[in-house]
């Protein structure tokens, strides 16, 4: 659906309204402006009576509330335990929709269901206290396929009337307009959260960056600007967003209380071949721990020391033992078994075994695929532009 679609399909009044939304949502500088444009202007225009934001798990299984319109403060636990009840978030997740809403793309009566168990496992909850619970009908949008954010809108009894498909269709326009004024309110209060830190980096000589749960750049110092050009706010390269975000959930859940640093190899570069650590500034407690809205980390590209080193690096995050890379390189150096037994003091037998699981770690059958693929592991690329262009 067009403007112009939207257009024939409202009356003029409310199109005007949908026009100066879209307008209002680009002129938020604050959450309070924020917050205001949706209880003025978003909630009437729908006819609802609630509004939230909310950051989710690449699942959508999980969220943590932001900031709410429509509903007493005291009443945001309770919302808020009562969300991963809903089953039409991880539908969304799974079939790429960026809004969807109850009654057209779930039935009341499934989200009912999810009702009825959030009240018998939370006994200590009465469903007459908080009758929207499971009896409102809510329009849900996502930043889908990899969701860290969603905007639900309600309408809580008796006026939960059915929302339309039309509904829906304007809210796709309306989505990308109101997620860019989140994102960007929410990246400048990072970047204010994060100033000193970013004043004592600023002309360090070792590429440094800091990265919210969404892979955006809340800082970057001028060394890391010159080896991975990403603007502030823009996505890391996807290759790199994705493999940062593959070792990172390799910590939990349940993550470790105390932080850990990663480190991987990173490729090729337009200065070089690097390798990347990652430590965790803040650790969350919400439940979606690595990907929480509290999530920040610390990233530095380092050069590697020595020839070998990045193979080394890229053989570890293979899963081979120390020992098995000092004889996967010694085949390369084209040593036999027998002398590489002498070298590192085992027998030939070990040394098979060794060479054995070399093979099935790096998906390879014989000594010259071996030696191939090493020869390919010491300079992979991919990561040199950014949102996913490498």
């Amino acid at each position: 659906m067009s403007k112009t679609d939207v257009k024939e399909t409202l009356p003029e009044k409310d199109y005007l309204s949908f026009l100066d939304l879209i307008l209002q949502f680009h002129n938020c500088h604050t959450r309070g402006q924020l917050l205001s444009v949706l209880k003025e202007q978003l909630l009437p225009l729908f006819e609802a009576q609630t509004a939230f934001y909310a950051w989710t798990s690449p699942d959508g299984a999980r969220a943590k509330i932001g900031d709410i319109v429509g509903l007493p403060e005291k009443d945001k636990e309770v919302l808020q335990e009562s969300l991963p009840y809903n089953p039409l978030p991880r539908r969304m997740v799974r079939q790429s929709r960026r809004v969807s809403a109850g009654g057209i793309d779930i039935s009341r009566e499934e989200i009912l269901k999810g009702a009825q168990r959030f009240f018998k496992e939370r006994p200590q909850y009465r469903w007459e206290d908080f009758p929207y619970i499971g009896r409102n009908l809510s329009l849900i949008m996502m930043d889908v396929p990899e969701p860290s954010l969603g905007l639900i809108i309600q309408r809580d009894p008796p006026f939960d009337k059915p929302w339309t498909v039309r509904e829906v269709r304007i809210c796709e326009l309306l989505q990308p307009h109101l997620f860019q004024a989140i994102t960007a309110i929410f990246l400048k209060e990072e970047l204010a959260r994060y100033k000193s830190l970013a004043d004592a980096l600023a002309d360090a000589p070792t590429p440094t960056a800091v990265v919210n749960s969404a892979m955006r750049t809340i800082f970057s110092n001028r060394a890391f600007d010159k080896s991975l050009p990403v603007k502030p706010g823009q996505r890391l390269p996807k290759k790199l967003a994705d493999r940062l975000k593959k070792e990172i959930g390799k910590l939990g859940p349940p993550y470790p209380a105390e932080p850990v640093e990663l480190e991987f190899a990173l490729g090729r570069l337009p200065k070089g071949e690097f390798r990347l650590t990652c430590v965790p500034l803040t650790h969350d407690v919400s439940g979606l721990g690595a990907f929480s809205p509290a999530a920040h980390w610390l990233i530095r590209l380092k050069p590697f020391a020595g020839p070998s080193a990045g193979m080394k690096l890229s053989l570890r995050d293979k899963g081979l033992s120390a020992r098995e890379i000092e004889v996967a390189i010694l085949i390369r150096d084209d040593i036999d078994p027998r002398e590489i037994g002498k070298r590192l003091f085992i027998s030939r037998h070990t040394v098979k075994t060794h060479l054995k699981n070399i093979y099935a770690k790096l998906g390879v059958h014989s000594r010259a695929q071996l030696v191939s693929f090493l020869a390919k592991s010491s300079g992979p690329g991919g990561y040199a532009t950014a949102d996913g262009h490498g």
